[in-house]
């Protein structure tokens, strides 16, 4: 019978999730950019637009903890441009991308209510949980609306390639391992695991996007008085991400960014 209107091949991917991850000094966060696949390269040629109107090559990587720190910056292809140049660029990354339907998702975990450790359970061993190891629980907080809609069998998810060693349950992994992990689908159905597909030679530029996002929303959610605080809330607020918490507790969410005005 042939497919309705409505309806979608089995197994077919409808969208394209790219994340990363930061960490400061309160908080754990991994931001997700989710991109409907058949628009994934005409929003690659808005990433090519923001690097044209920075004045840097089509293949300079926009990296924030290259461009916020300035010792660094010196040695990137971004080196002309000045803070207020950076923060230009990093601006337009929300207030463009966003016109484009896109889903931006963050899962956050507050340091000081996560628990220093697990402990075995049900033949699953325990391990500490430092910075690394919460992130496994910001990134499947992030993956949570993707497993509603539009179902884990309908994503492909890149991630951000980390090749720093740390032990999980049980054995010491990669991070690139430890979020590449295989997530089961335990409330839409799907048939398909959700596993970050792996990256040979170039990594897919919307991760550089997903990394504006976890960057700023690291600065923006933590509790902390940082540097130029107020301008990443403004910027991450842009982005009108969803957000979800590992180990909430009783505290306030952390949700403390400036509404958006009206355009």
């Amino acid at each position: 019978m042939a497919q309705g209107a409505g309806e979608v091949e089995a197994g077919k991917i409808l969208v394209d999730a790219y994340g990363d991850d930061s960490v400061v000094n309160d908080v754990a966060v991994f931001g997700l950019v989710v991109v409907p696949t058949p628009g994934v390269p005409a929003i690659e040629g808005i990433l090519q637009l923001v690097k044209a109107a920075a004045r840097v090559p089509a293949d300079a990587e926009l990296h924030c903890r290259v461009l916020f720190h300035p010792d660094a910056r010196r040695k990137s292809p971004w080196a002309h441009l000045s803070d207020e140049d950076v923060w230009a660029a990093i601006e337009a990354v929300p207030r463009l991308f966003g016109r484009f339907g896109l889903g931006f998702h963050v899962g956050v975990v507050r340091k000081g209510l996560a628990p220093k450790e697990l402990e075995d359970a049900d033949g699953v061993p325990g391990m500490p949980l430092g910075d690394k190891q919460l992130l496994w629980f910001a990134f499947s907080s992030a993956l949570l609306d993707l497993d509603v809609r539009p179902g884990f069998d309908r994503t492909r998810l890149w991630i951000d390639p980390d090749r720093t060693k740390v032990p999980f349950v049980g054995r010491r992994r990669q991070m690139r391992h430890v979020l590449g992990m295989k997530m089961f689908s335990n409330i839409s159905g799907s048939t398909r695991q959700l596993q970050a597909e792996p990256i040979a030679g170039s990594k897919p530029p919307l991760l550089q996007v997903a990394d504006v996002l976890a960057y700023t929303a690291a600065q923006a959610l933590s509790g902390q008085a940082l540097r130029d605080k107020d301008r990443y809330r403004k910027v991450f607020a842009a982005f009108h991400a969803h957000i979800s918490e590992s180990f909430p507790g009783d505290g306030p969410p952390p949700v403390d960014v400036p509404p958006i005005a009206a355009a």
